[in-house]
């Protein structure tokens, strides 16, 4: 575990990135289940449709839960038209739900407490991905941290998520990210391309990056650090929305939660695994070998239960780090934020279902 300085880092850090948002907040892409096939559960004569906002499409490999959702069927079973739109990041899209442009926004974690806890009205109910997938990586010359010294490192710049992580991670071992490096901002998208080229030492990045990185281009990287095993208590996304909203709209939110829940334990199911790679590979134009690697690197971390999706005790973890770095005045009861009862009801519906 990082000492509690080195926690505060990276977490201020991600606060410049989900509440300043660097970014475009204008949608690009988007996907949809209106085309998949299902409705045997519930036997639809009608489906109820939801708007999310949501950062990355194709998704990176710890968002595959709401595409696969969409893939299988599982919002069409809960008689439920889904529809994401791509935002350039997650504060993005909860800002475009805050504006009513959308029922939901996924975003950071952050987002929603920032919001609510600066006397913004928002719900949060749901989660597709609990855990952060980055990884610290470097060129095979570099085994630790501090062989960091002097070397090219790669990140977005000062307020983004690759820059946060790095510079935490450099913290720890004594090494300034300013000072003792050789600092490149850059594009996070073209990172894995100037390894290949011998450009950067250095740079954090999502775990199937790295594994395109030396699987499909034959960089020789070493990791140096797991972000997940470094911070397990970050929880990483939250589906959110306004009270007006998640009071109309509850029970559509339960079997949205369901469908998500259902997704994420097939996909944990090792019978699943090689249609699972195959679906997952589909969705994020990868090489099914970055999918298996990705899977076993990162395990299966899926929300499968309410505990998984939206532990109380990883909010109250973050809404304490907002006080001691000064974000926020004073600390709140993860409850009045969070609304466990969706997913309760969810999870009950499943276990109603068989599932």
């Amino acid at each position: 575990m990082p000492h509690r300085r080195g926690v505060l880092a990276l977490c201020l850090s991600f606060l410049l990135v989900l509440a300043a948002c660097g970014g475009d907040d204008e949608p690009t892409t988007s996907a949809s289940s209106s085309d998949a096939t299902g409705g045997e559960l519930g036997d639809c004569e009608t489906f109820d449709s939801i708007t999310s906002g949501a950062p990355g499409y194709p998704p990176d490999f710890i968002q595959m839960v709401p595409p696969l959702a969409i893939e299988l069927g599982y919002f069409a079973d809960e008689c439920l038209e889904v529809e994401f739109i791509d935002f350039e990041s997650g504060a993005a899209a909860f800002r475009a739900m805050a504006a009513g442009e959308f029922e939901l926004g996924l975003s950071g974690s952050i987002s929603p407490i920032l919001a609510f806890g600066q006397g913004a009205p928002a719900v949060g109910f749901a989660a597709s991905g609990a855990f952060v997938d980055f990884q610290v990586v470097a060129t095979s010359d570099v085994q630790s941290c501090e062989d960091l010294a002097g070397k090219r490192v790669a990140t977005d710049g000062p307020g983004g998520l690759v820059h946060a992580i790095t510079e935490q991670y450099l913290a720890e071992c004594g090494v300034n990210i300013n000072d003792d490096v050789e600092l490149i901002v850059g594009e996070p998208e073209t990172f894995v391309a100037r390894f290949a080229q011998g450009d950067i030492d250095a740079t954090s990045m999502h775990i199937d990056e790295r594994i395109f990185a030396q699987q499909e281009l034959g960089s020789d990287l070493t990791v140096l650090a797991n972000t997940w095993e470094e911070v397990p208590q970050f929880h990483y996304t939250t589906f959110a929305t306004a009270p007006d909203v998640f009071e109309e709209r509850r029970e559509q939110f339960v079997r949205f939660t369901a469908a998500l829940m259902r997704t994420a334990r097939w996909m944990s199911d090792e019978a699943n695994r090689a249609e699972a790679v195959t679906l997952m590979a589909e969705v994020s134009e990868q090489p099914e070998s970055v999918i298996e690697e990705s899977l076993d690197t990162f395990g299966n971390r899926w929300p499968t239960s309410c505990d998984t999706m939206i532990p109380l005790e990883s909010y109250q973890f973050l809404i304490d780090l907002q006080v001691d770095l000064g974000n926020l005045e004073e600390p709140f009861d993860p409850t009045e934020l969070i609304d466990t009862s969706v997913c309760e009801e969810a999870e009950a519906r499943l276990t109603e279902q068989g599932f």
